[in-house]
């Protein structure tokens, strides 16, 4: 049985208020002692962790006592190694850790250990570093398929690519992408390997396997199917309708009921309009202005014989015993009448520096429904509680700001707000062309 590639992989990253890209160096700026650390092997009975210290030149010769301390994710020291270099020790010193039945992270319990490396100068600690690590033993078998930890790993993948924002302000892209994909149940990302390191030390806190995508590489046909980030959720961090198709499929938890398209196609009255529902529930029949086009089951129901007529679109979801239990509408929308402000949750910054919240606005009709036709501009300021980092839309060009005013795309904009303070309480003044 061929084996095409096998990984322990590792992840690694500073011990902060949340998370962040560079490794806790110590508090002096002239003292930036390196570390590595490694799993060269794991498995349920033991793990080997093995943790490289280089040297700097200015401390060859100097009476060292390097002290390594791992710990479990509540605190305790579940492994320890106190070492005196010699005189003759330079450049990089390797130290080797056993674990005794290790947690292994997995999808549902993304455990994580601490390892700590201090270094001592006579009774001094002149450098202090704390990273993460993840365990997993992850490689693919030929005729089984991918394996986590000695089990069969079901991939829920999608290929991960940066958006536009990510030249901008990286962490905020990946961390809200991340969180929107794994809301629709997805448990793999396939990167390129430029970004690989960066990513990983997110996932594996949330749940998420990590593959490079020159394994990707080593068994194509496995990811010839996998969809792209951009056909799922757009550069404004809107999901787009595929999305609702994977989360309908793989989340399980969520209860799913997705009716597409929009109903607003003025000039194409009578013209055939197919209707899609997406959804988990075992059965669901359509409305077209309240008359019933029939009964579909599956996860995907498509009625293609629809003529678009203004007015609305209903999706009726039923369970086993044929019970109503969930419904969507989507009405033709009439003029724009306001705009209705979302507030998403926020990303908390490393370092304690504030937290990031994502608003979306939307351009409604007086009774509240979407005016997808409404692409004029909108003009944002944030009067308090934090200070604006850009606006964005789905569209394709002309889609990004740091100014103050961007147009709408199909009736929505995206604003993406820093605070730096405690309240998380924001006051937004929005205005546009036609709308309250």
């Amino acid at each position: 049985m061929e084996r095409y590639f096998k990984t322990i992989l590792v992840t690694i990253f500073a011990i902060l208020p949340m998370l962040s890209f560079a490794q806790n160096r110590g508090d002096r700026d002239d003292m930036l002692i390196d570390i590595d650390v490694k799993a060269p092997y794991v498995s349920e009975e033991f793990a080997t962790i093995k943790v490289e210290t280089k040297i700097p030149e200015n401390l060859y010769g100097e009476s060292l006592k390097l002290v390594i301390e791992i710990k479990n994710n509540v605190g305790n020291i579940v492994a320890y190694e106190n070492r005196y270099l010699n005189d003759d020790e330079k450049d990089v010193v390797i130290q080797t850790l056993t674990l005794e039945n290790p947690w292994l992270w997995s999808e549902e319990n993304p455990y994580l250990y601490t390892v700590e490396r201090k270094i001592y100068k006579e009774d001094t600690i002149i450098d202090n570093q704390r990273v993460y690590i993840a365990l997993k033993d992850f490689y693919y078998l030929e005729n089984k398929g991918f394996i986590l930890n000695g089990s069969t790993y079901n991939l829920r993948a999608v290929r991960y690519k940066t958006h536009q924002i990510d030249e901008i302000n990286r962490f905020i892209s990946l961390m809200k992408n991340l969180m929107l994909l794994r809301e629709m149940g997805c448990n793999t990302i396939i990167v390129d390997d430029n970004l690989y390191d960066s990513i990983e030390r997110i996932t594996n806190v949330m749940g998420i396997v990590s593959i490079k995508s020159s394994s990707t590489e080593s068994v194509p046909e496995l990811f010839d199917k996998v969809e792209d980030l951009d056909d799922l959720i757009d550069n404004a961090f809107i999901p787009k309708d595929k999305y609702y198709y994977y989360q309908s499929i793989w989340n399980k938890d969520l209860e799913q009921l997705h009716l597409l398209p929009h109903w607003n196609w003025k000039g194409r009255e009578g013209e055939i309009t197919p209707v899609l529902v997406y959804t988990n529930y075992p059965k669901v029949e359509l409305f077209v202005n309240g008359e019933s086009k029939g009964i579909s089951e599956g996860c995907r129901n498509l009625w293609y014989d629809v003529e678009y007529e203004p007015g609305n679109i209903k999706a009726v979801a039923y369970n086993e015993d044929d019970e109503i239990v969930a419904q969507k509408i989507l009405n033709t929308p009439s003029k724009p009448h306001h705009i209705k402000v979302i507030n998403h949750p926020e990303i908390t910054l490393p370092l304690s520096r504030g937290f990031i919240s994502f608003v979306t606005l939307r351009v409604v009709d007086e009774t509240g429904e979407l005016v997808n036709d409404y692409n004029k501009k909108i003009r944002v300021k944030v009067k308090s509680g934090g200070e604006l980092v850009c606006l964005i839309n789905s569209s394709k060009s002309d889609n990004y700001t740091t100014k103050s005013s961007l147009k709408a795309h199909n009736g929505e904009l995206t604003l993406i707000i820093r605070s730096s303070g405690e309240s998380k309480e924001l006051d937004i003044d929005v205005k546009g062309k036609g709308v309250k």
